[in-house]
This record gives C-alpha cells, sequence and structure tokens, in this order.
C-alpha cells in the first residue's frame, strides 16, 4: 500500500516530481502515473486500484488540472470509496473561467456536473495553499502531517477497501470475508469511525462486508456447536453400548459356566449309569460262569444242580432290579448334555435368539391356569415364553422377520414329571419372561403342557 495516491494535470509534471522526491526524503511512498498515455479499460483499472491502496488521495489543484477528464474521473473514484482528499493548491485558480470552460470545451461538457460536484467537494476540504507559503518545504511539512493524522484509522479503511475489492473480484466468496479477531477489529473500527466527524468514513461495500462476515461467523460458529453436540451424543452412545456389551459378557460368561456345571454333572451321571450297567452285566455274566461250571461238575447230583439253577433265578432278578434301578437315570442325559452345550456355544457366540422362520412367525397368546404364556412357533422350532397374569383369552398377532428375542437369563434345570427342562429368560420387545426348552424320553423337542413351573430368575 503506497501514502498516497497523487492525481495531478501533465502540465504540472516538474512541481510533482519536486514534491515525489521530498516524500522520498520524508520515507513517504507515492503513487504517481508517470505514464502520459491513451486512455484505456486496463490503464484505468491500474489508476482505481492505485486510488483504492493508497491511505491519502492527493489532488494538485491547478487550473489545468480542474479542466483534465481524467482528473475528475480520479476525483470521483477516490470520494466513491471515501478516502481521504488532501487538495494542495499548485497554482492560482480562476473559479469563473475554469466553471466556463467546463460549459464550453468539447471534452469537458459532458461531465460538466460531475466537475461542479467535484469543485464542491474541494472547496469543502482544507487546502494547503502552496502559492500563499511561498515555499515548498513548508507546504510539504503540512502535507506530511496531514497524512500523519489518525494513521491507522486510516490505514485500515485502506486495507479493508482491498479485502471488499478482493472478495468482490472473487465473486463474494465467503472464503475472503473476515474471520475470528481480524472481524472483531474492523467491527470495533467500524463503530468509532461512525461516532468521528472526520474522512476517511466507512463506506456501504465496507459496511456491507463487515456485516456478511459476521452472519457467515455466526453461522459457522453455531453449526460447530452443533456438531460438537452431535459429538457428545455419538460418544454417549457409545458409552452406554460399550456398558452393555460388558454387562451381556458377564451374563453370558456365567451362564456358560452354569451350562458347563450341568454338562459336568449330566455327563457324571450318564457314565455311572454306564459303569452300573456293566458292573451288573460282569455280575451276571459271572453268575453265568458259575452255574455253567457247576453244573458239568455236578451233573451226576441233580439235587445241587437244582440248587444251583434257583442261585441262577435269584441272580437274575437281582439283576433285574439293579437294571431298573439304574434305567431311573433318563437315558436322554447324554443327549441332554449335547443339548445344554450346543446353546452355550451358541450363546457365547450371538447372545441373542433370531425369530426363524419362512416368512413370518405366529404367536398366541393362551391363558393357562392363573398364568399365560406366548408361543411363538415357525415350522419345527417353537419357543415359549412366560408371561404376568393375564386377562386376555386369546390374542392373536405377528412378529416380522428377523425379530430378536434377546436372552437375559438362564438355563435354570428342572424336571416336569418325565420331562428335563431348561428355562431361559427373554426378552421380546416390551415383553419379559421365561422361554422352556423340554425334552421327552424320546429326545424330542416338545412343548409342555399345563401351567410351566416357575423357574428360580
Amino acid at each position: 500500500m503506497a501514502d498516497v495516491f497523487i492525481s495531478y494535470s501533465r502540465k504540472d509534471t516538474d512541481f510533482v516530481r519536486q514534491l515525489y522526491a521530498v516524500l522520498q526524503e520524508h520515507q513517504r511512498e507515492a503513487w504517481v502515473d508517470w505514464q502520459s498515455i491513451t486512455y484505456s479499460t486496463r490503464w484505468w483499472d491500474e489508476i482505481c486500484a492505485g486510488i483504492e491502496g493508497a491511505d491519502h488521495f492527493v489532488f494538485i489543484v491547478s487550473p489545468d488540472s480542474l479542466k483534465s477528464v481524467h482528473c475528475h474521473r480520479e476525483i470521483e473514484h477516490a470520494y466513491r470509496f471515501k478516502k481521504r482528499i488532501i487538495p494542495l493548491v499548485y497554482r492560482a485558480v480562476d473559479e469563473a473561467e475554469t466553471v466556463g470552460h467546463w460549459y464550453t470545451d468539447s471534452d469537458m461538457k459532458p461531465i460538466e456536473p460531475l466537475a461542479r460536484q467535484n469543485w464542491e467537494i474541494l472547496k469543502s476540504i482544507q487546502w494547503i495553499d502552496y502559492p500563499q507559503h511561498g515555499d515548498l518545504e513548508q507546504s510539504l511539512n503540512e502535507l506530511v502531517q496531514t497524512i500523519d493524522t489518525d494513521p491507522e484509522r486510516v490505514r485500515a479503511h485502506t486495507r479493508l477497501l482491498l479485502r471488499v475489492r478482493d472478495w468482490e473480484g472473487r465473486g463474494r466468496s465467503p472464503s475472503a470475508l473476515l474471520r475470528g479477531e481480524e472481524l472483531v477489529a474492523y467491527e470495533e473500527w467500524l463503530k468509532q469511525s461512525g461516532k468521528m466527524n472526520a474522512s476517511p468514513q466507512p463506506t456501504d461495500g465496507q459496511q456491507e462486508y463487515i456485516s456478511e462476515s459476521r452472519r457467515f461467523e455466526d453461522e459457522a460458529k453455531a453449526a460447530e456447536r452443533q456438531r460438537a453436540t452431535e459429538d457428545e451424543k455419538r460418544i454417549a452412545a457409545l458409552q452406554r453400548a460399550t456398558d452393555f456389551a460388558a454387562r451381556t459378557r458377564q451374563q453370558l460368561l456365567g451362564t456358560i459356566s452354569f451350562a458347563a456345571v450341568v454338562i459336568v454333572v449330566a455327563l457324571g451321571a450318564a457314565w455311572l449309569s454306564f459303569q452300573g450297567q456293566r458292573s451288573a452285566a460282569e455280575r451276571a455274566a459271572q453268575a453265568n460262569t458259575e452255574v455253567a461250571v457247576a453244573g458239568q461238575a455236578l451233573t451226576p447230583i441233580p439235587v445241587t444242580l437244582t440248587s444251583v439253577a434257583q442261585r441262577v433265578i435269584d441272580g437274575e432278578a437281582t439283576l433285574k432290579v439293579v437294571s431298573q434301578q439304574l434305567t431311573a437315570i433318563p437315558p436322554t442325559t447324554t443327549q441332554l448334555a449335547v443339548q445344554l452345550g450346543a446353546v452355550s456355544t451358541e450363546l457365547a457366540k450371538n447372545g441373542v435368539f433370531i425369530c426363524p422362520g419362512a416368512s413370518r412367525a405366529v404367536f398366541t397368546q393362551v391363558k393357562v391356569g392363573n398364568f399365560g404364556r406366548v408361543t411363538i412357533s415357525s415350522g419345527a422350532t417353537r419357543l415359549n415364553i412366560r408371561l404376568e397374569p393375564s386377562a386376555s383369552a386369546e390374542v392373536v398377532g405377528q412378529i416380522p422377520d428377523g425379530s430378536i428375542i434377546q436372552i437375559l437369563d438362564g438355563p435354570v434345570c428342572g424336571k416336569s414329571g418325565n420331562l428335563t427342562v431348561a428355562w431361559w429368560k427373554v426378552q421380546f420387545g416390551e415383553i419379559t419372561g421365561w422361554s422352556a426348552e423340554a425334552l421327552d424320553t424320546a429326545d424330542r423337542f416338545i412343548e409342555p403342557v399345563g401351567a410351566s413351573p416357575t423357574p428360580s430368575p
């Protein structure tokens, strides 16, 4: 950015060169168009950029500059962007003669209204009068003092003009807006400038730019807060899922441990049954052997043979009694152990029971004594859920495919007549109950008859 933009007539070039040299000695940068070229769009764009990029607009007042179309265009652009305009009189002006020229000159006549407007603007500003001082150094010192008045606010005005120019050049892209501390600083600048009756004042474009920056910043912060809230919700949901998984894992471990104990007991019972049957068979075989040997040895003695035969009969009777006692141990013990083992393995893998079926599973609620039982069946698979007391006699509905029935606790094993029953605490939707899995003596999966026994939770 330059400290000043100097607008002048080409006829005043010698004076402007002196002014330029003195400004450099005072370490002030000046933007001057030294090329006397024909007007073009590209040239004018460079002039406009130079005016907007300089902190001050110095206009060299002379009869020739006031009769220049280019000078009036430059004044108009500086005033439009509310630059601090500093008139520096180089040669005295005859106002009547100058105004008359605007009406009669072919180049000036089309812009006569603009020339009159610019003249009123220049007259409203305090001039630095070089002819009156008669001393270039004094005039330049006065110019430097003016430049150094409120420099930070003036530079902020220039910087903001360049930001607005960039924003508009990029199609008003949000990426070119002010943000954070920079936005706050320019909002304060806008507030302070509005309280001051001094140039430069904020332009409409600057005010719109700051307002749009604030709107975008507030929306971005609101979106960030929304994302943070959603992240917190996701973290909380993840924590709940983690806690649920931990509780489920503990329940599964307890269930598997219980099932393992049942399997060990069942295997032990099966082993004892097998050992008992084998011992009885061995004793019977030994008795038969003894009878045969005795028969061969005592054939000549019929009375003794009769006694031995009686012993054989007694042995067979004893064997029958032992066999009857041993059959009291359910022959399905081994199969039950296998079933429980398979269930335990499935629980360890999934922890839930997926309601199977071809298309939909039908459930019926039937009143049994003072308790109800829901039977969920599809094909060969059946699951019984014992409910709380219900006054409903019969309710028919449907469970969609893939419905999840979650296992909460179990198994609790018991006997019901000649049935071996394993109970599992299950939940479907808001319904919580106990699922009964029953095996009869033929190892068939059946539905319990009548009111099911209530297992301990």
